[in-house]
């Protein structure tokens, strides 16, 4: 459905629409595993968000790149579309989308056993979770925190996090 939304919206000359679509598609396959299928389409969507000049696109496609590429193990490659998609988050000041760009490169360096950096930009974005007083995402990012403070070995400041945890979910009755 979505490639005849696309042949639709690209004979009708709706930019913005087409691009979407794209993007919606690009992140199925990017839920599906679809790797290779991920990186052929990004330029496409990537060409409609920068004549569009959508920041925010830009930013949330770069993520959804990054996540592909460091599935697949490239880390490195992975670190510089986070890294696109902060810059980009920043310049937008948009905190909710820096916040997840930051989580999510938490958990790249977390799995190449770089807690240090995972634990720092972690607090970052828990910091920018609670400013904007987004308690579920705070709450899903001191979890992440918690887990690269265990793997540094730092037993008491993790088990002090999950208690808050728990306490925060308990206030939200949303406990599991």
């Amino acid at each position: 459905y979505l490639d005849k939304a696309i042949a639709v919206f690209t004979e009708v000359e709706q930019l913005e629409s087409a691009t979407h679509a794209r993007h919606y598609k690009l992140l199925a396959l990017k839920l599906d595993g679809r790797h290779e299928e991920v990186e052929s389409l990004y330029p496409k969507v990537m060409e409609g968000y920068v004549r569009l000049d959508d920041l925010y696109g830009k930013a949330l496609l770069s993520l959804h790149l990054a996540e592909t590429v460091a599935g697949q193990g490239h880390h490195e490659q992975a670190f510089s579309h986070f890294n696109l998609a902060i810059a980009l988050a920043e310049a937008l000041d948009h905190h909710g989308l820096l916040a997840y760009a930051l989580l999510c490169k938490g958990r790249v360096c977390r799995l190449r056993d770089d807690s240090v950096h995972a634990a720092e930009l972690l607090l970052e974005a828990e910091t920018l979770a609670d400013q904007d007083g987004r308690e579920d995402e705070a709450v899903r990012v001191r979890q992440e925190r918690a887990a690269a403070l265990l793997a540094l070995g730092e037993v008491s400041d993790a088990s002090a996090l999950l208690e808050d945890v728990q306490n925060r979910l308990i206030r939200m009755e949303r406990l599991r």
